[in-house]
């Protein structure tokens, strides 16, 4: 049986499908991976940008606290500073 023959069998048709469909199917999978890992990446940084958001948030909310009780303790005399931490 010659090489042509042999393509031209129902097993050879079979074979030569099954590798059509997986190979289809290989190449869907790495499209869709390719996708979803940009999602995680895009989530990711949006988790990112909202954490860094709040953190700055919050160091700002602190630097304004500390400013107003650095100017309270210095609008306030000395003596009554002192005699605030017997």
């Amino acid at each position: 049986m010659t090489l042509p023959a042999f393509l031209a069998t129902p097993a050879a048709k079979a074979v030569a499908v099954t590798l059509l469909a997986v190979a289809l199917m290989a190449g869907t999978a790495w499209l869709l991976r390719d996708q979803f890992s940009e999602g995680k990446k895009a989530g990711a940084a949006a988790v990112t940008t909202t954490v860094q958001q709040e953190t700055i948030k919050a160091q700002e909310n602190a630097r304004r606290e500390k400013e107003q009780i650095d100017e309270k303790v210095r609008s306030t005399p000395y003596d009554d500073r002192v005699d605030g931490l017997r």
